[in-house]
């Protein structure tokens, strides 16, 4: 099993008044932690398979399917929290 650890001090700027992470600063980790992952694997490790979500799958396919998730979420918020709406 692949054990991937990543300690991240968060400071208080990283959070809101309340003392939640600001959502920027949590992606950010998640993708800094993503690709430190990611780097770690060599190529015989990204070229194995096995079943993911009933589907066969490379390890190296789901990191590209990870960068496009990480890309829905980024388009999501866009739409949803920072476009103008004049209502």
């Amino acid at each position: 099993m692949l054990i991937n650890t990543r300690i991240v001090r968060v400071q208080w700027g990283d959070c809101d008044p309340a003392g939640i992470v600001f959502y920027p600063r949590y992606f950010e980790w998640f993708d800094a932690s993503t690709i430190l992952l990611f780097e770690s694997l060599d190529e015989r490790s990204l070229d194995r398979s096995g079943i993911a979500d009933g589907n066969r799958s490379t390890v190296r396919a789901l990191a590209y399917h990870i960068a496009g998730h990480e890309i829905r979420h980024r388009n999501v918020i866009r739409e949803r929290y920072l476009a103008f709406s004049p209502r």
